[in-house]
């Protein structure tokens, strides 16, 4: 009887070992081997990702994809995890990476840098005609102002801080709110706890965020600051941290469309330090642009025809913009 009772609990014992191992090496490939985005109801993980996921199992690699915080997230991630793929916000990676990363693609899509504002706070700021300076004329009374974006850690977050630390004498004087994510910060404007919402937002006319900023009567107003002149290229690439993204519809077929031409940046694929990942590297590189494109018709197209200016462009418009707030400043 006790050979059998000995029998059993080794049985017991290797069957708790066998299992435990099959979850270890399960999660360790789950966490190593992934598509990291940022949040799960992002455009990263809806639009961009599954492309990228479908030509990565087309060279045999079946990588889940895998939500996080944002881009510092992700990029902490690789540097850990150097055979997984993820997408950066480009001007954040600029800003720094705690290791140097492989940037594999950076023509996929651009994010736009916006900010919305409620009929209150655009009449102040000289209505409809005033638009295209408002974050100019916002950075000069920032300390008077009540900005929210998302938390500390997404990459609307570290853009503020950015910007902020950038223009120490404007916009560096604000004290702004990290809520929990964007739709809080759009909310806190709404609610009238805030006067503007900062956020950065891939160009896609179909999301549900820009709908709930038409319902809800706001004015999205591009973001131009003169943080974004004169800026070294993206290292590892020849792209720049901002350029001008022109007439880009952002509210599309909700009674209204709403064009805007502001700063975006490039959305990049990166994966980890070293030559850790050649073949996935191989294949990334190998794919054509249309097969990393988001699925939707109506956000592909947008993307495949998006009109950029160059450094001149930018610089430009940062001029007429600094012009226009010096204009108004008496009447802030």
């Amino acid at each position: 009887m006790r050979k059998n009772l000995k029998g059993k609990l080794q049985m017991k014992i290797l069957k708790t070992v066998a299992l435990a191992t099959t979850i270890l090496a399960t999660s360790t490939f789950a966490s190593a081997n992934a598509v990291k985005v940022g949040g799960k109801n992002g455009d990263y993980n809806l639009h961009f990702a599954p492309p990228t996921q479908k030509v990565l199992q087309s060279a045999w690699y079946d990588y889940p994809i895998e939500t996080g915080k944002g881009t510092p997230d992700t990029m902490q991630w690789l540097c850990k995890n150097p055979t997984g793929v993820g997408f950066l916000q480009g001007n954040v990676y600029a800003q720094g990476s705690p290791c140097d990363l492989n940037i594999i693609r950076g023509d996929t899509g651009n994010e736009l840098l916006l900010a919305v504002i409620n009929d209150k706070t655009l009449e102040r700021l000289g209505g409809k005609e005033g638009v295209s300076s408002a974050w100019a004329k916002l950075s000069r009374v920032a300390n008077r102002v009540k900005f929210a974006t998302g938390s500390e850690g997404s990459g609307s977050g570290a853009t503020l801080k950015e910007l902020m630390q950038k223009d120490a004498e404007g916009l560096g004087k604000a004290k702004p709110v990290y809520a929990s994510g964007t739709d809080a910060a759009l909310e806190m404007v709404v609610n009238g706890k805030a006067q503007v919402a900062f956020f950065v937002q891939s160009a896609n006319p179909k999301n549900p965020r820009f709908k709930y900023i038409y319902d809800n009567n706001l004015t999205v107003i591009p973001v131009i600051s003169r943080a974004m002149k004169g800026l070294a290229p993206i290292p590892g690439t020849d792209l720049l941290p901002y350029e001008l993204c022109q007439d880009v519809t952002i509210i599309d077929g909700w009674g209204s469309d709403q064009v805007v031409t502001t700063a975006c940046t490039p959305i990049l694929t990166a994966t980890g330090p070293g030559n850790e990942a050649p073949d996935i590297v191989a294949a990334l590189k190998g794919a054509s642009r249309n097969d990393l494109l988001p699925q939707a018709s109506a956000f592909a197209k947008l993307l495949s025809g998006l009109k950029k200016a160059g450094k001149k462009g930018m610089d430009a418009a940062v001029e007429l913009a600094e012009q226009a707030a010096d204009v108004a400043a008496d009447k802030l």
